[in-house]
């Protein structure tokens, strides 16, 4: 009977327990019986005042038996093992797994037409190989072939588009450094420190200070222009001379050597922020926009992702922007498109590449959450020790090591040391710069004109006087 089933079942799908005479011989008994490496099956055998429980299975369908004394058991006494299953069972004896990898590409193609696989996916269906070594994505149509273990990438389908080269101009970043309540409380302090220098000058030279030596400079129409002039950072052609005085324009400077430099840190940060016009946001904006087309990779998950969809919005993108159109057989040829013109190309970050002729950008308000493993075939024995040996790597920050310095070799040459700024982050204090030069030279002129008409009206008056005398 389970030389049959173990041939057309598959036992670990149930909890074993087989109670064998004493004088029955396990290794005997079990000679063409196949018992998967992950089949929980127990061999119970009544020897004098106990029942000896021991544990079988094979490595692999022709391998030797495994045993592994499980526990004891009677009225009085009762004896288990304290090992876990993965730790009794850890490792393979041996045994090779034959694998298969690619590389070419990462995906399988579904033909539809017959509902059959090609490529690494067949190999694991046919069980010509018992996994594969490459990331696969996990979807529905795959599962129903092959088994995936435990997550080892976790990464996003992402929209890239060649990032323009229009950049937003924001006019309000030489103000957003500091809060509006801060350059109020810097107002007010430029104002309140003018009036207490304009003060102490005042009141020390009516007690008799050292400031009544000098002429008076220090009115509060003067004060003002010399505490805002200290806040940009500028000199001053004299000094106070009253101690009291110095001590003012002391703590002024102070303030405004430690507010520019705030302030100067978080500018540059603003400035070397580069802001870029995207045409668009989403991929119902694209849609909408009609100028740029979608591609994602043929027979890729990310194609069947739209074209098995129930969703309205996602249906409609494929029938209007994937299913007329020929899609790039590689990611290669995806970016190629990409670069040349206007087209949008749905893949994961990790398939991106310096050796692209372009700069890419993201759509910031479209990504699909997606999951790479390690396919094997069809419930196979393996799955779980893989899973628990990659669950140990996790907890262990092994499999966090290799996820860095696997996608860091991708993307390693992707990252650029410095930023290049463009002449749109400085549009505003240019333009800042020009109206006032423009401003002062309107008002020169005006003070011209005034300046001519006051010495007209003076000479008329110098003319009538000695006409009258």
């Amino acid at each position: 009977y389970f030389q049959v089933i173990s041939r057309v079942e598959t036992l670990s799908r149930a909890v074993w327990l087989l109670f064998l005479s004493k004088n029955t011989s396990i290794d005997s008994f079990f000679s063409n019986i196949y018992v998967p490496f992950n089949c929980k099956f127990l061999v119970a055998q009544n020897i004098g005042k106990h029942f000896h429980l021991t544990e079988v299975y094979r490595v692999a369908d022709g391998t030797p038996l495994m045993t592994y004394p499980y526990g004891r058991w009677s009225v009085n006494v009762t004896y288990v093992t304290g090992t876990t299953l993965y730790e009794r069972r850890k490792h393979l004896h041996g045994f090779k797994m034959k694998g298969v990898t690619i590389n070419v590409s990462e995906f399988s193609i579904k033909e539809e037409s017959n509902g059959s696989w090609n490529g690494m996916i067949e190999m694991l269906r046919n069980r010509q190989v018992d996994v594969g070594m490459s990331g696969f994505t996990l979807t529905e149509e795959r599962m129903q072939v092959v088994d995936f273990t435990f997550p080892i990438i976790y990464m996003r389908y992402q929209v890239f588009i060649r990032q323009p080269m229009e950049e937003e101009i924001k006019w309000d970043d030489y103000l957003k450094p500091f809060s509006l309540h801060l350059w109020v409380t810097l107002s007010i302090s430029v104002l309140v420190v003018s009036v207490v220098l304009s003060n102490v000058h005042v009141i020390g030279r009516h007690f008799g200070n050292e400031e009544i030596r000098s002429s008076s400079r220090y009115c509060l129409y003067d004060s003002f222009f010399y505490v805002f002039g200290i806040f940009c950072q500028q000199g001053h052609a004299f000094t106070p001379i009253a101690l009291s005085s110095r001590i003012v324009y002391l703590t002024a400077y102070l303030t405004a050597v430690v507010t520019l430099s705030a302030y100067s840190a978080a500018l540059i940060s603003f400035l070397t922020r580069k802001t870029t016009i995207l045409p668009f946001q989403n991929l119902q904006q694209l849609m909408q926009d009609d100028t740029y087309q979608l591609g994602v990779l043929d027979g890729s998950s990310e194609f069947n992702l739209f074209s098995n969809s129930e969703d309205p919005e996602m249906k409609n993108l494929y029938e209007r922007m994937l299913a007329p159109y020929t899609m790039p057989k590689t990611n290669e040829e995806g970016f190629h498109r990409l670069c040349s013109g206007r087209y949008a190309f749905i893949t994961t970050i990790r398939h991106t590449s310096a050796q692209f002729l372009c700069r890419l950008t993201v759509l910031p308000m479209e990504a699909f959450p997606v999951t790479t493993s390690i396919v094997l075939t069809k419930d196979s024995p393996y799955r779980d020790i893989l899973n628990h040996r990659l669950l140990t790597m996790g907890v262990e920050g092994s499999l966090h090591r290799l996820r860095t310095s696997w996608l860091k070799s991708k993307l390693g040459e992707q990252t650029r040391p410095w930023e290049e700024i463009g002449i749109n982050s400085l549009v505003p204090i240019l333009t800042i710069l020009t109206v006032g030069a423009v401003t002062a030279a309107a008002v020169l002129l005006c003070e011209k004109e005034l300046h001519k008409r006051s010495s007209l009206r003076r000479k008329s008056k110098t003319i009538s006087s000695h006409k009258i005398e």
